[in-house]
């Protein structure tokens, strides 16, 4: 056997704890490519088909566009303003869009 000198044990405790570890996730990979390869399968058997086969089905008609609100008149032309005027958001606050109504 090689002579690994006195951290021996260490050396292959290491190794079979890798080996084990990379094995799992292996493992792991291969059910899950297995699990979802499955549900596509029934998916299709649904009748469902995903947006890159052969021959796809025609979408559905478009939904017609509804006039936006007029925005007040001292309101910013960004798209994404303050949900809150800075002075009165916390410190480190996330900006978010306003809700549509």
């Amino acid at each position: 056997m090689l002579d690994l000198g006195p951290h021996a044990l260490f050396i292959v405790v290491a190794y079979g704890v890798t080996f084990i570890a990379v094995g799992a996730l292996a493992l792991t990979t291969v059910e899950d490519d297995r699990q979802q390869r499955r549900k596509l399968a029934e998916l299709e058997r649904k009748g469902i088909r995903r947006r890159s086969a052969a021959n796809p089905k025609p979408a559905a008609p478009a939904k017609k566009a509804t006039a936006a609100k007029p925005s007040p008149a001292n309101a910013k032309p960004t798209k994404l303003s303050p949900a809150m005027p800075p002075a009165k958001r916390k410190p480190g606050a996330a900006r978010t869009r306003k809700p549509r109504a």
